[in-house]
């Protein structure tokens, strides 16, 4: 029987039922192995009810074959810390009813501020605004914030957090004046 080797390491023969049958068996250890491979780097796997790697509290759990009462295959988060090769119940185990992808952009919120008349002092700094003032609770974590809109020379101008993070300062030479300017902002939730 003659036989090509795919691009992912799968053989295939020449067409016959008793080698179709005969390929399927050999070539789903490689298909399952591939599988769990992107498994692991989507969420930690738990097979049956132990993970061959450990998980932090927050880590995306992928329940495979599960052996765990109450707790179906599927996506979960690590409630607590989970070992490796430790046997869990389904307290180490919170559903993400969503998919993994919406759990995530709910820890995202995003911000748009704008800014009138705001004129650097000597100091070549000035506070513009906190989280305080944008209503964002001090246990989110700003991620990225960036001019979108402005009437200004941008090009002396930046953004930088304070030195506690909860405060957003402009820096620029004294003296320059940003008309109107339009900040976007991402706050993410600390894991």
């Amino acid at each position: 029987m003659s036989t090509t080797t795919t691009n992912l390491g799968l053989v295939k023969p020449a067409y016959s039922d008793t080698a179709d049958v005969q390929v399927l068996n050999e070539n789903a250890d490689k298909i399952d192995a591939e599988l769990w491979k992107t498994y692991n780097d989507l969420g930690i796997v738990v097979n049956g009810n132990k993970a061959a790697l450990s998980a932090a509290v927050g880590q995306f759990i992928i329940l495979k074959n599960s052996t765990i009462a109450g707790r179906s295959d599927g996506l979960y988060k690590a409630a607590k810390a989970i070992p490796a090769n430790t046997t869990i119940d389904s307290t180490y185990l919170t559903a993400v009813p969503r998919g993994g992808l919406n759990a995530v952009q709910n820890t995202i919120t995003r911000k748009i501020r704008d800014y009138s008349s705001v004129t650097i002092p000597s100091t070549g700094y000035i506070k513009i605004d906190s989280f305080e003032g944008m209503g964002i609770e001090t246990s989110k974590y700003l991620l990225s914030m960036m001019f979108r809109g402005w009437e200004a020379h941008l090009e002396n101008l930046t953004l930088a957090k304070s030195s506690t993070g909860l405060d957003v300062y402009m820096l620029g030479p004294a003296g320059t004046t940003a008309t109107n300017v339009s900040v976007e902002y991402f706050f993410v939730d600390h894991l």
